[in-house]
């Protein structure tokens, strides 16, 4: 009897849910039309909230079991391209050797290069074919303008947009393999897209792609909201369509710092239940990706917003760092992220900007002259590169690069010797290994300091942040809130 009242409850379900979302989806249509939308457009809208509705419905199962899981670390290789950066082409030959000199001084293995239809050919064809000279592996963001992405359903902008590809795609397919389509779904105010537009663009996209055979990155999602990536890959296998890498803009700004919990996710009275930092987001969005048969998962671009003089912020006052702060998150994010495993590659976000970049570009707009933000595009640099100031980030990404990349992560020591204490302080410690050599990153939170007595003085060294020597005593080296790097014999 049991037994039959639970597939009769589950086929009601069945039979019910796509009920609901139908009469959910014409009740929404209604209320567009009566607020005086034209018919096509109530149509669209409607058809972009039953999608959001339906497919997390769907997968509530993500949200009731995964979503409260914990990452574990475990021993594994890091992604050879895992170093990434965000950056764009000057307006001159020069400008573009002086960026590539910086990008090979820093140890930059990948770099993330925005192309759409606003690009000056000359100057984004220039730097990508100096990039691929230098043989910098990139990864190439196609855009599309905001007034043309809310149009998707029109014959002549799709037409558009398939010219657009069918230029780029070719053209760099010999030695560009990896393409990201289109920016923030999510952010309508942004790109203009709804999700069946954002779908009817990927469609597009993923046709020009296997002619010629390269990958395809998507969706671009603004932030961690996850029910975003659920909607669009779900309308994706609807369309037995197939991308080869996830992408996400996984900003922790809001969590202040990258280690800790975001209030934003769930409510600030259930953060700490949900323990959403940055590695369990990106485990969370790794999962969500692997269940629709991605294998690769990237953050796009990420930074934290500089406490500089503007007349506007993309970012509430509390969220904005000094240049110091911005330098020691840098590393700390890319440490977290190498040590989690789930992300394979990190796009820091932007080379030069004046408010968020690791170089100061000098470049400070108004609100009215600012297009876009510049994590949806930023196709040129204004100034001169050579006269760009640099900020301790650059080093610090210098350094970083110069112990980690090619790495393998081993382990969390922090949880193995029990470092972190709820009286005093929390402690992050991971080991890494590359040439027969241990090499740790650690750090504390806040202004909490603690003294580590692990590491045989005899057999390792020590460096601060940006590579300048640190004193390893005997009785052991104390850690703060500035990454510190040992390196082992």
């Amino acid at each position: 009897m049991g037994k039959k009242i639970l597939k009769l409850g589950l086929l009601l379900i069945v039979i019910g849910v796509p009920l609901f979302v139908f009469q959910f989806s014409s009740a929404v249509k209604v209320i567009y039309l009566f607020s005086g939308e034209p018919s096509f457009m109530a149509e669209k809208k409607a058809t972009h909230v039953s999608l959001l509705l339906s497919a997390n419905m769907k997968n509530i199962t993500v949200y009731l079991k995964d979503f409260w899981k914990r990452p574990h670390f475990l021993e594994h290789k890091i992604d050879n391209h895992f170093f990434g950066l965000n950056v764009a082409p000057s307006n001159s030959a020069d400008g573009d050797e002086h960026i590539i000199k910086n990008l090979l001084d820093m140890g930059v293995q990948s770099v993330r290069v925005d192309f759409g239809y606003g690009s000056d050919k000359q100057h984004i064809e220039r730097f990508l074919n100096k990039c691929i000279e230098n043989k910098i592996d990139i990864l190439l963001h196609l855009v599309q303008p905001k007034e043309e992405a809310i149009r998707m359903h029109e014959k002549d902008v799709q037409d558009r947009w398939r010219n657009f590809l069918e230029y780029v795609i070719p053209k760099f397919s010999p030695h560009i393999k990896n393409y990201e389509i289109g920016s923030t779904p999510n952010r309508k105010k942004w790109s203009g897209y709804t999700v069946p537009d954002y779908i009817e663009a990927l469609k597009i996209a993923s046709d020009v792609a296997k002619k010629y055979r390269v990958n395809i990155f998507a969706p671009n999602i603004q932030d961690f909201e996850p029910f975003w990536q659920i909607a669009i890959f779900e309308a994706m296998k609807d369309d037995d369509m197939r991308i080869q890498g996830s992408t996400d803009n996984l900003f922790v700004d809001r969590a202040i710092q990258p280690e800790s919990y975001d209030e934003y996710v769930i409510g600030r009275g259930l953060k700490n239940l949900a323990k959403m930092d940055l590695i369990n987001k990106s485990r969370f969005l790794d999962l969500i990706s692997e269940r629709y048969g991605i294998k690769t998962f990237i953050c796009s671009f990420t930074h934290w917003n500089l406490d500089v003089p503007s007349t506007f912020h993309n970012s509430s006052d509390e969220r904005k760092a000094d240049a110091e702060e911005y330098a020691d998150y840098l590393v700390r994010y890319y440490v977290l992220s190498a040590a989690g495993g789930y992300i394979d590659r990190v796009y820091w976000g932007h080379y030069a900007s004046y408010k968020e970049g690791i170089l100061d570009d000098g470049y400070n707009p108004t609100k009215e002259e600012e297009e876009a933000p510049e994590v949806h595009h930023k196709y040129i640099y204004k100034g001169d590169p050579r006269t760009f100031k640099t900020r301790p980030a650059y080093q610090a990404y210098k350094t970083m690069t110069g112990y980690l990349k090619n790495s393998r992560f081993n382990k969390n020591l922090s949880d193995i010797y029990h470092l972190s204490s709820p009286s005093k302080g929390e402690v992050f410690l991971f080991e890494f290994e590359r040439n027969n050599q241990k090499i740790y990153a650690g750090w504390t939170l806040n202004n909490y300091s603690e003294k580590i007595n692990i590491f045989d003085r005899n057999k390792c060294l020590a460096a601060g942040r940006d590579g300048e020597p640190v004193n390893l005593k005997e009785d052991g080296i104390i850690l703060n809130k500035s990454p510190i790097y040992i390196v082992c014999n």
